[in-house]
């Protein structure tokens, strides 16, 4: 019986008994389905318990199918075992030993389905399910080996062939027992099968993990699919040789990847071709699909060992490192550094180090911490060896960072408190506050703030208080700080920080320099507030000496000039002037001036002025501005000899000129004020009369 084959696996949902919600104990019928060009649908259905085989011997079973879209199931066939004489002349027939020997190990296996069970009824509730799991085990190995022939799985009542579908049509199917059973609640599984022969592509199942001389295959449980085999060729030669010395298994039906194989003792980078086949449930060998793979480097260099990193500048760190035995396919080295001594390091060069170099200069390293550095040694398979972490040993001859003073307030008594923005040097004694009154002298320390020790938590030591006076004429304090280190490494000077006294002080007063009068406009020339502080001068007039002064302008430090154009003529205006500082003090009001516009006496000239001639008159038009005094007119006309000369008078903006003779006449306007004022002559209009 060597053809007989023993199928051990385990799938979970075949053996482990499940318990419906009213406590009835469950069995499962699989179904299994593929198609045969010229024969129809073949399928297999395997009970997963003993009883239900039997029941299904006794009685037989129900096949059914329907539409891959529906599910509605219609019973297509009955299938039923082999009566004992039907066993018996089949295996009579066989002429062949070896298929002899299978069909009566089919045979006996039929015969046992009826016989009784072990008793367990004495056992207690764990040795019963023990045994019955057991005896369902052995059932599910004995149905695998009868798939090897078709013959067997007939004559158990286990295959049919639906001869009745259309090919590349989808149907579903599933199998009951033609008499329920009275122990178990039978469930049929679906199963899902299109009428077509083409193997499905099983490639994004299987995958390989390349390892140093060795490959890892792993592949998830196919259905269907059990005793997979793999053949390998080596190096492009179309020789293939097992090389599983048995059918491989399941391991875990838990796992996401239920199958691994590995091949070892290979050689890194030679090129390998794997073919994979495993045995349907029909009991046929597969080829499920091939592929070409090959192991590589994972052994990674010897690690680099660090000699003790020295300081040899203020601003470089030497990092040197030994290899014994270094491989050839070693690329190079990699420097990195961390202020821990694990966790993440950087790199700190850009270029990976060439393998002949040995030491290393960091220009980049943290001047207030600890520096820790790793040596990293890379080959040409990107496998990567690391150092222990070394950390340098600092000399301390770097000065703090330059401080910086945040705030200075200054109350109205002169009490000055300034805030220094803490340093972060972890060696950071303490400050010095240096003073000066001008931003040109040499800035004097007056105060300092230090720790005694590193551990000393003094408080307030970035808080400086200070006092001045307020009766000064210099405004302003000028401040500057200095931070020093536990060995004494100073600063540089931070930058200059202005702390203004509260001003108390009336600024100077402006001062007018000269007036000039015109008769539309005032100039006026002044000096503004010479006082340090004064940030804007004001401008006053008034018409009354003593009116209250309404503002005029705004003038700017540094202005000399103003133009006052609003002005009236013959009237007086009084102008003075004052100041304001940056504390919103005001100086007194400069001496006033005065300044009264002249009257030219010219007035506005005559506008708009139009001849017109109607039947036997002239009539003269034109226009003429309001005026605050009283206005007149004076007409000219021509003389005998052509001058103009004056005429006659009128208070209106038109004269009517009557009774003229035939001849040239021209005429000419004049304005005339009740003050005196005269405007210039119009432009002259001429007309001629005929008869």
């Amino acid at each position: 019986m060597k053809k007989i084959i023993l199928i051990l696996v385990s799938i979970i949902w075949w053996i482990h008994p499940v318990q419906a919600q009213d406590d009835q104990p469950e069995a499962k019928i699989k179904v299994y389905a593929r198609y045969k060009y010229g024969k129809g649908m073949q399928l297999i259905f395997l009970p997963d318990k003993k009883k239900i085989i039997a029941n299904a011997m006794k009685n037989g079973f129900v096949i059914e199918r329907a539409n891959a879209n529906s599910n509605h199931f219609v019973e297509i066939a009955r299938q039923k075992a082999y009566t004992n004489e039907q066993w018996e002349k089949m295996i009579e027939q066989e002429k062949n030993e070896d298929t002899k020997n299978v069909l009566l190990a089919g045979y006996t296996f039929f015969k046992a389905l009826y016989m009784p069970s072990e008793k367990v009824l004495d056992k207690d509730v764990a040795a019963v399910k023990n045994a019955l799991r057991d005896e369902d085990r052995k059932l599910f190995m004995m149905l695998m080996t009868t798939t090897r022939e078709p013959r067997l799985m007939q004559a158990l009542g286990i295959y049919y062939t639906d001869t009745g579908v259309e090919v590349n049509k989808t149907y579903k199917y599933r199998v009951k027992l033609a008499v329920p059973d009275d122990v178990y609640r039978v469930k049929s599984i679906d199963f899902t099968a299109v009428a077509s022969e083409n193997l499905p592509d099983y490639r994004h199942l299987f995958y390989v993990k390349q390892d140093d001389k060795q490959l890892h295959f792993v592949w998830k449980q196919i259905e269907g699919l059990q005793g997979f085999d793999i053949e390998r060729a080596e190096n492009g030669s179309n020789r293939f040789v097992k090389i599983n010395s048995a059918p491989i298994f399941v391991l875990s039906a838990n796992a996401e990847y239920t199958y691994t194989y590995e091949d070892k003792n290979l050689v890194n980078y030679q090129k390998y071709t794997y073919r994979f086949y495993a045995r349907n449930y029909f009991g046929e060998r597969l080829k499920l699909f091939e592929m070409t793979t090959y192991p590589v480097d994972r052994t990674p260099p010897p690690s680099p060992a660090i000699q003790k990193p020295e300081h040899i500048s203020p601003n470089e760190v030497l990092i040197t490192w030994e290899m014994k035995n270094p491989p050839a396919d070693l690329k190079g080295f990699v420097v990195a550094r961390s202020r821990q001594n694990r966790g993440k390091f950087d790199i700190v060069h850009k270029h990976l180090l060439p393998p002949s170099q040995r030491k290393y200069i960091d220009k980049s390293f943290k001047k207030d911490g600890e520096n820790y550095y790793i040596v990293q040694a890379i080959d040409t398979a990107n496998n990567i060896s690391s150092s222990a972490p070394f950390m340098v040993v600092l000399t301390d001859s770097i000065p703090p960072a330059k401080p910086v003073i945040e705030s200075a307030v200054i109350d109205s008594l002169g009490h000055i408190t300034l805030k220094i923005k803490p340093n972060r040097e972890k060696d950071l004694m303490g400050y010095r506050l240096y003073k000066a009154n001008s931003p040109k002298h040499e800035f004097s320390a007056i105060r300092e703030h230090f720790l005694d020790s590193l551990t000393d938590t003094k408080q307030n030591l970035h808080i400086f208080k200070d006092t001045t006076t307020l009766n000064t004429l210099t405004p302003k304090i000028y401040y500057r700080v200095k931070a020093l280190d536990f060995h004494y490494n100073q600063s540089d000077f931070s930058d200059i920080y202005v702390v203004k006294r509260p001003d108390t002080i009336h600024p100077l007063a402006p001062i007018f320099n000269d007036v000039k009068v015109f008769s539309d406009r005032v100039e006026l020339r002044f000096n503004t507030s010479e006082s340090e502080d004064v940030i804007k001068n004001y401008l006053y007039r008034k018409k009354n000496i003593d009116g209250k002064w309404k503002l005029l302008a705004e003038i700017n430090n540094g202005e000399t000039l103003y133009i006052d154009k609003d002005v009236e003529q013959e009237t007086k205006y009084y102008y003075s002037m004052r100041a304001v500082d940056d504390a919103g003090l005001f100086s007194n009001y400069a001496v006033a001036v005065y300044a009264i516009p002249y009257d030219t006496k010219i007035r506005p000239k005559i506008k708009d002025l139009k001849i017109k001639k109607s039947k036997d008159e002239i009539k003269l038009t034109w226009k003429y501005p309001e005026y605050k005094k009283k206005v007149f007119f004076v007409i000219y006309k021509n003389d005998a000899h052509g001058n103009l000369v004056q005429y006659k008078r009128t208070e209106k903006t038109k004269f009517i000129e009557s009774g003229l003779t035939k001849g040239s006449y021209s005429f000419a306007v004049c304005a005339f004020t009740s003050d005196g004022g005269q405007s210039p002559l119009s432009e002259t209009k001429t007309i001629k009369i005929e008869e």
